[in-house]
């Protein structure tokens, strides 16, 4: 301890002699004490043997300012101040001990690390990178090759490995599953222990959660996309919306904004905007264009293994449905396009169902009564009525409307084409249109 307040008294030579020693081991040790000096200066340093904080005085000779902690056990100085601000247009340049700059802040704010410049934060585990308020925080011993940025981005982690968590709360209940990229605000917010997942999106595979270390390989991508998936694997989704309505259904394909949207069964592969939307638990179901899964009363919701070709308006062009064994193709003038699968329609007692329109020009038409048996043949071209080439059953078929039984007629030099049921109750038919188009 030694401090002083420089001034020499007037006083004899031994006296003086040792004012002055004391005066220069004051300014040799900083004014070192436990308590400020009595007599101040500006800029005068100060260094506290209490606290081993060393001051230097302002200008203004109105307060000390805190320049610098030095541990004097670890021999170590470290810097106090809440602000490290540069003076000059250079911005603030770090060093190593052998001269290298390897850091650099701009006055523009720009960071530049040097090239072969590593940044490598700290963890339990090895070769982890996190970036964020408790990104990555609880990672233990085993937990490598994680990469945590954004607020709480991986927080349980823990020994889970080769994850990367990037955006807000994004991954953050893993604990040690592995190999799984969630990307966006809360994407694969619940999963714990699953592995091989991607999310990218916000919300995207938010409630995933399977129960054990599954490989789960799901992928969803969009917002929201597969966003109440909890059990099921293997699924591929990709638009925004996309099968949000799955929990535990798996191995589903679904593309497009909305596709499959409030599908709960598995092994479907929906194709297009809004495709399959409509289907519910109908499995093993394949859709290409629009088709929502009940247009133009084409339903599906509940049955499986259909395969659906669309237009961009969602109208049903093809349709193969495996119970029946075949296909039925249609433009847009086909009972099939306006009716369930493979051309069946149900027509109640009384009930007229146009059939062809401006498309047609000269067509046969089958009709099949799948109840009784019954089934007809017809024929008909623009310039003329429908002509019944052969028909057989217990009820008659007929080319005028109004007459009991089964009736497909048109009127001459149109294209319109109807079918009337006149059998005295509700009947199921499979209508069949092979057709010549009009041009």
């Amino acid at each position: 301890m030694a401090q002083h307040d420089m001034n020499i008294a007037n006083q004899g030579f031994p006296a003086t002699r040792a004012d002055i020693n004391n005066a220069l081991q004051a300014i040799a040790t900083n004014n070192s004490g436990t308590s400020a000096p009595s007599t101040t200066f500006a800029n005068q340093w100060f260094y506290n043997e209490t606290s081993n904080k060393l001051f230097i005085r302002n200008e203004a000779n109105n307060a000390f300012i805190e320049v610098a902690t030095l541990d004097q056990t670890a021999n170590e100085w470290q810097i106090t101040t809440g602000q490290i601000s540069a003076s000059d247009s250079d911005g603030l340049v770090f060093k190593t001990d052998d001269g290298n700059t390897r850091i650099t802040l701009s006055d523009g704010g720009d960071v530049t690390f040097a090239a072969g410049t590593d940044i490598i934060t700290a963890s339990a585990g090895s070769d982890n990178i996190r970036i964020g308020e408790g990104a990555g925080d609880s990672i233990a011993s085993g937990g490598d090759n994680n990469v945590a940025i954004g607020k709480d981005a991986g927080t349980n982690i823990t020994t889970g490995t080769n994850n990367v968590t990037i955006g807000i709360s994004a991954g953050d209940a893993i604990t040690n599953g592995n190999t799984n990229i969630a990307i966006g605000s809360n994407a694969l917010g619940t999963n714990q222990q699953g592995d091989r997942n991607v999310a990218v999106g916000t919300g995207a595979l938010q409630n995933a959660n399977p129960s054990g270390d599954v490989d789960s390989y799901n992928v969803a991508i969009g917002y929201h996309a597969g966003v109440n998936i909890q059990t099921g694997i293997q699924n591929v989704i990709v638009g925004g919306a996309a099968g949000d309505a799955i929990t535990t259904g798996n191995q589903n394909t679904l593309v497009g904004h909305n596709c499959g949207g409030a599908t709960t069964g598995t092994f479907n592969a929906f194709y297009g905007r809004s495709s399959g939307s409509a289907v519910t638990s109908g499995t093993k179901n394949s859709i290409i264009g629009s088709y929502n899964g009940n247009q133009n009363n084409l339903d599906i919701r509940t049955s499986d293994n259909n395969i659906v070709l669309s237009d961009g308006d969602g109208n049903p062009r093809g349709h193969y449905r495996s119970d029946y064994g075949g296909w039925a193709w249609q433009s847009s003038v086909e009972i099939a396009a306006r009716h369930s699968s493979a051309g069946f329609a149900t027509v109640a007692n009384g009930g007229i169902v146009q059939i062809t329109s401006g498309e047609v020009g000269a067509a046969h038409v089958c009709v099949y009564d799948t109840g009784s048996g019954d089934g007809g043949i017809f024929f008909a071209s623009y310039r003329s009525g429908t002509v019944l080439n052969n028909s057989a059953g217990a009820f008659s078929f007929n080319t005028t409307q109004g007459l009991s039984g089964y009736n497909v007629y048109k009127s001459g030099f149109s294209h319109a084409m109807f079918f009337e049921n006149r059998t005295g109750i509700s009947r199921g038919l499979t209508i069949a249109i092979y057709a010549a188009r009009a041009r």
